[in-house]
């Protein structure tokens, strides 16, 4: 009986120290157990992509929903920079369809009819590498935002928090489509 209390202290004092990173992880472990494989698996990409870049090194305890806000709002910034990097893409795809289209296929050996050209082919830029890869639009971030109330939920029920602060956060609501 008293080795149990003992033990149960030391578990209490350890999880005062977790860090939100430390928190996902043994959230998902025994979450995963009932959802499903797919879903196991979107909810992992959140925590990689998402919450582990802005929140993994905030100590639980010392989470606040300002932290939260902050963390959408710099998806929003790396969003806006997706959208540049696509259009920056789609402007050099074009431009290397036009050249193709005006002086062969590629490198190498040109149409027989073709001018020799004047220039070199168009290069398509390279991007440097991010874990968040591709917008994420606000249907996403209430999944990722609901994925981290889970996750403070299990905290909050182990008595590692008082409140679970992602629901105080601001996320982004988008628009359902209406019918007409």
């Amino acid at each position: 009986m008293a080795l149990a209390a003992v033990i149960t202290r030391l578990q209490v004092r350890e999880d005062l120290r977790c860090t939100v990173e430390e928190l996902l992880w043994r959230w998902l472990r025994i979450a995963r157990v009932p959802l499903a494989a797919t879903t196991a698996e979107l909810v992992e990409g959140h925590i990689r992509s998402y919450l582990l870049p802005h929140l993994g090194t905030i100590p639980v305890r010392e989470l606040r929903a300002r932290d939260i806000t902050l963390m959408f709002e710099a998806i929003e910034v790396r969003n806006e920079e997706i959208r540049r990097a696509q259009e920056t893409l789609a402007a050099a795809q074009e431009a290397q369809r036009q050249w193709r289209a005006q002086y062969g296929p590629g490198r190498g050996r040109p149409r027989r009819d073709a001018v020799a050209p004047p220039v070199p082919e168009p290069l398509l830029p390279s991007f440097p590498d991010h874990p968040q890869l591709r917008i994420a639009g606000p249907a996403a971030q209430q999944r990722i935002r609901q994925s981290l109330r889970s996750a403070l939920a299990h905290a909050v029920k182990r008595g590692m928090i008082p409140e679970e602060m992602a629901a105080l956060a601001d996320v982004p609501t988008g628009r359902g489509r209406t019918a007409r």
